[in-house]
């Protein structure tokens, strides 16, 4: 993102608290977030 790359950034959790000692996701966003990854990679492998 800092290389001013075109960028997606996309999944469960907060990028400020991404790789922290205090990092957490919660169950919500992990089903939801897995939920997306599934469905996108069943498009793609169609």
């Amino acid at each position: 993102m800092d290389a001013g790359v075109p960028t997606l950034v996309f999944g469960p959790g907060s990028l400020d608290q991404a790789h922290t000692v205090d990092e957490y996701v919660s169950i919500k966003e992990m089903e939801e977030s897995t939920e997306f990854f599934y469905q996108l990679a069943k498009e793609i492998l169609q």
